[in-house]
């Protein structure tokens, strides 16, 4: 199955990649595709408390069982704070400055 990465999200040693999976469900909503990592490079932490892991990148989650609002373009703000929300089961919505540094970096 073919997946293209339609969007990277990054902030604090965290990174997430987005994909679309070219399916919908029976109501018409895309099945998006992503992964979650966790970097030790970037973490604003004093080193020792990461020396163990320091500069690795560590999947957290993967799967492609998710559907964004259909009000919301798959590629948009609303699509990655509601998958961010949907992983750590907490209402998030990215800020302006880290989705520009994103945008800019790609």
């Amino acid at each position: 199955m073919t997946h293209e990465l339609i969007r990277e999200w990054k902030q604090d040693g965290f990174r997430l990649e987005l994909f679309d999976t070219y399916t919908t469900n029976r109501d018409g909503k895309a099945r998006l595709a992503y992964r979650f990592y966790f970097s030790t490079a970037d973490r604003p932490y004093p080193a020792n408390a990461y020396s163990r892991f320091k500069g690795e990148e560590h999947l957290i989650f993967e799967g492609e069982d998710f559907y964004c609002s259909p009000l919301h373009a798959i590629d948009s703000d609303e699509c990655i704070g509601a998958l961010l929300g949907f992983l750590s089961s907490v209402s998030v919505i990215p800020t302006e400055s880290t989705l520009t540094t994103t945008l800019r970096n790609n």
